[in-house]
């Protein structure tokens, strides 16, 4: 099996336990792969927060700088 495979089957259970998140967790469902999933689901929108504060920041500088 291939690393691309196991990282990819990894990222499935990870999701997979991170829906469960409020439910029962299954066994396989550790707290690294709960953590694992969590990020994979949400690290989209954290990255678009954290680029939309830098550009605001960005914003602001250049504005004071005049």
């Amino acid at each position: 099996m291939s690393i691309e495979f196991l990282l990819l089957k990894k990222i499935e259970i990870a999701t997979g336990c991170a829906k469960k998140l409020v439910f029962p967790v299954p066994e396989s469902c550790d707290a690294s792969s709960r953590l694992f999933g969590f990020i994979a689901q949400y690290h989209l929108i954290s990255w678009a927060v954290i680029l939309f504060f830098f550009l605001m920041l960005l914003m602001l500088a250049l504005n004071l700088k005049k």
